[in-house]
């Protein structure tokens, strides 16, 4: 079941899928404008809820100023926050139970451990090597996708703007990704935007076969 054509544009009616066209058992799923599945959160091929994973109330909505929870409407710690409407924070960092912001760090996985050295960045804004980007006091870039310094993406993972829109596939020759780092900059060639992956992504990886 294919959602993304080779150019990385959406197939009308389908969910977000892996770069290879197949479908993530258990994954994030979302509409075709970017927005989350009403009543849905994460969910399995078959439309049913995964226990002990992110989820919102039981209704499916989201909890107003509240951590996303389990079916049980307890609170998981070091889970993703959301905003009042429901919204990751645009410019911040994921957070703690308490609210709290955690300078300098991302959540990684899809149990919210962080992992430290894949994503970035560090405290005093600096930029690690084979490392995703953030902006170099730290935050995100809203409306842009993060990228491997080599500018590869890395196959059968999906992408997703900060924003909510999709993006083409494109991919970032070596040279720009070293300009970017000499000149602290973070910025969408003229090729075209940022690419990146989702969270749960292990190690950045050169892919030569995007």
């Amino acid at each position: 079941m294919a959602a993304l054509r080779l150019d990385g544009a959406l197939l009308p009616g389908r969910l977000l899928s892996c770069l290879d066209g197949t479908l993530l058992p258990g994954r994030l799923l979302s509409c075709l404008d970017g927005t989350l599945l009403p009543g849905r959160l994460l969910s399995c091929l078959d439309g049913t809820l995964l226990p002990g994973r992110l989820l919102s109330c039981l209704d499916g909505t989201l909890l107003p100023g509240r951590l996303l929870s389990c079916l049980d409407g307890t609170l998981l710690p070091g889970r993703l926050l959301s905003c009042l409407d429901g919204t990751l924070l645009p410019g911040r960092l994921l957070s703690c139970l308490d609210g709290t912001l955690l300078p300098g760090r991302l959540l990684s996985c899809l149990d919210g451990t962080l992992l430290p050295g894949r994503l970035l960045s560090c405290l005093d804004g600096t930029l690690l090597p084979g490392r995703l980007l953030s902006c170099l006091d730290g935050t995100l870039l809203p409306g842009r996708l993060l990228s491997c310094l080599d500018g590869t993406l890395l196959p059968g993972r999906l992408l997703s703007c900060l924003d909510g829109a999709l993006l083409p596939v494109v991919q970032l020759p070596p040279s720009w990704a070293s300009l970017v780092v000499m000149l602290g900059l973070v910025f969408a060639p003229p090729a075209g935007p940022l690419v990146s992956w989702i969270p749960w992504v292990s190690e950045c990886q050169t892919s030569a076969d995007v």
